[in-house]
């Protein structure tokens, strides 16, 4: 199924993995006709309880059918601060979707772990579209608000 549409953007996980997932952005013809930039942060744990939360970036070109991507950690700062962070690139992600509920992330990171994740969309399909189309009526729908005083952090609404 195409990637170059706004329809994929929403919540994706695995059922199987409670408490984990991803928050996809998709902005469709964004480095040219046919190619979207893709956004995902990922919510997940470290391989031992000890270890705590994880959060991942996912950032790169769309086009076609899947897209390979570098998986960014991000670490430092505090919350609603302008400390510091590093942001280091830990591995390779590949993103794909059967169709506009299903999909599945192969993921291979540096230290040698990798697999498949298997998403399922959480919520309602609002435009996505087996055909790729990137016609949109929900074009200014989501805003970014950005805080130049924290070091360009901010958050998202619907409006």
């Amino acid at each position: 199924m195409p990637l170059n549409q706004y329809g994929l953007s929403g919540s994706w996980a695995n059922p199987a993995t409670q408490s984990q997932g991803f928050v996809l952005s998709v902005q469709p013809d964004f480095y040219g006709s046919g190619n979207a930039l893709l956004f995902g942060g990922w919510f997940t744990f470290d391989t031992t309880a000890a270890g705590g939360q994880r959060w991942y970036t996912i950032q790169g070109s769309a086009s076609g059918k899947a897209t390979s991507m570098p998986i960014y950690r991000t670490e430092g700062g505090r919350f609603d601060t302008s400390q510091a962070t590093t942001t280091d690139s830990v591995g390779i992600a590949t993103l794909h979707f059967d169709d506009c509920t299903h999909g599945t992330l192969d993921y291979a990171f540096v230290d040698g772990r990798g697999g498949t994740i298997p998403v399922t969309r959480l919520l309602a399909n609002i435009e996505c579209s087996p055909t790729g189309s990137t016609h949109t009526t929900f074009a200014d729908w989501l805003h970014t608000l950005h805080r130049a005083s924290t070091g360009g952090r901010g958050s998202t609404r619907a409006g």
